[in-house]
């Protein structure tokens, strides 16, 4: 017979402590979900406040670009008037330091005039007009606009200047170009400047031969009396194979393809360059419309002239070195007289766009009276020779406000308060004649 056996007494004690280290364990679990969904709402909440920043930066730098579009579609940014009012002095202006020159042998006399000129400079507030600056707000979040004249720069592709022939010719009908020799001169003056100011060890024949396969890369047709034959058959970039393009320069950036050309070269002569026509449109010649190998760009015609009342001075410099060459291989003038030139003749022109505006009085109200006008200055280019004279104003462009075509570089950026920043650039055309602006250029960063 089996007996049975007593029943146990629960150990209410245990039954508890188990109950609790669940619930803890609970607890936990639940803690650990909700700090999980904190942390991803937290994210997914900076994720879309980053965005909606980059997002009101880029509409804003946008509006900049549109703001700009009209500006120079509707109105003459030629014209001082239009803008540079004492109120909001919308110019931006720079000065070209000479400092960078030490040890070129210059007596104690042409030192003590250097520094002199260097301390007049100094103490001026605006030296040489640079680019047109409009800074605005819009929704807390400031919006800076510069507008910088495209045809204030040396333009690479009019290295090659369309030759016209009598159409008894036998080169009638094709592609005639000649090298046009004092823009190459001017480009490359340029690039000997930035190279001493920014101590690029390259010498006069490197940045001379750099130029001469630039020239190379770009060049096609009938040159001068014979058919163009390419020096080098190839760049190697990196490690690509770049071809000889044989056609106009499409952007700035394939100065890179060049041997020799650093990064910090490139970025010291690119704000002084162009490669966009600048010039008339011109039907191509009979018999090479959609020929294949002829360029789109050849119906283009590139004008080598620059406006030299909006130019920077380093480009003023470059075309008064230019101006200096007469025929021979080298420059008559030298860096120290060049740079003292460019530097009065910047300083004319910042003159000149000083507009004289009638007095008021504090209620805002005109008195009828103006400023007394300054004295006209005395001429920078008087000092130079005939020759040098006429070589230069051959290579200034007149009356830039009254040609048809215009041609800016555009540059709209916004900045947020956490410090997103879009930043957009342009290259535009503005048609005056038929009210129409295109974009030629297109950059977001």
């Amino acid at each position: 017979m089996i007996r049975p056996q007593p029943l146990q007494p629960v150990n209410r004690r245990s039954s508890r402590g188990a109950a609790l280290v669940m619930a803890l364990l609970l607890v936990a679990i639940l803690a650990v979900i909700c700090a999980e969904v904190l942390y991803q709402f937290r994210v997914h909440r900076f994720i879309v406040v980053n965005h909606q920043q980059k997002l009101q930066a880029r509409y804003i730098a946008k509006a900049g670009q549109n703001a700009a579009d009209t500006l120079l579609l509707y109105k003459d940014a030629d014209d001082p008037r239009v803008f540079n009012i004492p109120e909001a002095p919308f110019f931006r202006y720079s000065c070209l330091s000479v400092s960078f020159l030490p040890g070129l042998g210059l007596t104690s006399a042409q030192e003590k005039k250097r520094e002199d000129m260097l301390s007049d400079l100094e103490n001026m507030e605006n030296c040489g007009r640079w680019s047109l600056s409009i800074p605005y707000v819009l929704d807390d979040i400031p919006l800076d606009m510069e507008i910088t004249d495209e045809q204030a720069k040396l333009n690479l592709n009019a290295f090659l200047q369309r030759v016209q022939v009598e159409e008894t010719d036998p080169r009638a009908g094709e592609i005639n170009f000649t090298y046009n020799e004092p823009l190459f001169h001017a480009v490359f003056e340029l690039f000997r400047l930035q190279a001493l100011r920014h101590e690029i060890p390259l010498s006069d024949d490197e940045l001379r031969h750099m130029l001469i396969l630039l020239r190379d890369y770009i060049d096609y047709g009938n040159i001068n009396g014979s058919f163009d034959t390419d020096l080098v058959s190839y760049f190697d970039y990196g490690d690509r194979i770049i071809k000889m393009k044989n056609g106009p320069l499409d952007s700035l950036e394939e100065l890179r393809y060049l041997p020799d050309m650093s990064d910090e070269l490139f970025e010291a002569v690119r704000p002084y360059l162009t490669v966009y026509p600048t010039g008339r449109e011109v039907a191509p010649p009979p018999g090479q419309r959609d020929r294949p190998g002829v360029p789109d760009l050849a119906g283009s015609d590139f004008d080598p002239r620059v406006n030299v009342a909006a130019a920077p001075v380093e480009v003023i410099y470059a075309l008064l070195m230019a101006s200096s060459y007469l025929g021979g291989h080298e420059p008559t003038m030298t860096i120290e007289q060049a740079l003292e030139i460019a530097q009065q003749v910047a300083v004319e022109n910042y003159t000149k766009n000083q507009v004289q505006f009638p007095e008021l009085m504090p209620d805002g109200k005109p008195t009828g009276t103006t400023a007394a006008p300054a004295p006209p200055p005395a001429d920078p280019l008087a000092t130079l020779s005939p020759q040098v004279r006429a070589a230069f104003n051959q290579m200034k462009l007149e009356n830039p406000g009254g040609r048809p075509l215009r041609f800016w570089r555009v540059r709209s950026s916004a900045l947020t308060d956490d410090g997103f920043e879009t930043v957009i650039t342009t290259v535009v055309k503005v048609n005056k004649v038929a009210r129409e602006i295109v974009t030629l250029y297109f950059r977001e960063d």
